[in-house]
């Protein structure tokens, strides 16, 4: 018994659709990654500082290692979210409690913390993609608080 030709050809179409996003898959931002300060724009200015992140993405677990160096020293801090499960709450070194929330949404893992700074709330919004090659990543940051809204870029380069 014949099958009619639109019956394959939705076939086809399905089976190739699905195929493609099976090899697209979850973005993994695992790696050593490296600020370049002459394509980020942050508030600090470029060159004020250099930032690395060091990046352990296993399934839904995130661990974020950030170190930055600059005139004040060097600093290194790890954090590690849950992508898709509760807002991870922790303190920051003033103190300060910060709840942040992670998700997948389709190539781009966004961010949401909301930092309670004494009588005030900061929140940030952080979008992360990937380029095609998996060698830069980019790192939107939209932050307002009670000193103003704040729009940061940072582009790391995996190493």
């Amino acid at each position: 018994m014949k099958k009619p030709v639109g019956t394959l050809l939705l076939a086809l179409a399905v089976s190739l659709a699905c195929a493609g996003a099976r090899a697209q898959g979850k973005p993994n931002f695992s790696g050593t990654w490296k600020q370049n300060n002459a394509k980020s724009s942050v508030r600090h200015g470029p060159g004020s500082f250099s930032y690395t992140n060091v990046i352990v993405q296993k399934g839904a677990l995130l661990q974020v290692t950030s170190i930055f160096s600059g005139s004040r020293g060097k600093s290194q801090f790890t954090d590690t979210y849950s992508i898709g499960g509760k807002p991870e709450i922790r303190k920051d070194r003033d103190g300060d409690q910060i709840s942040t929330s992670v998700r997948l949404n389709g190539p781009a893992l966004e961010f949401r913390s909301v930092e309670q700074e004494s009588a005030h709330e900061i929140v940030t919004n952080q979008t992360w993609t990937l380029s095609r090659d998996g060698k830069v990543l980019t790192k939107i940051y939209h932050s307002t608080g009670p000193r103003g809204t704040y729009n940061d870029k940072y582009v790391l380069e995996k190493q």
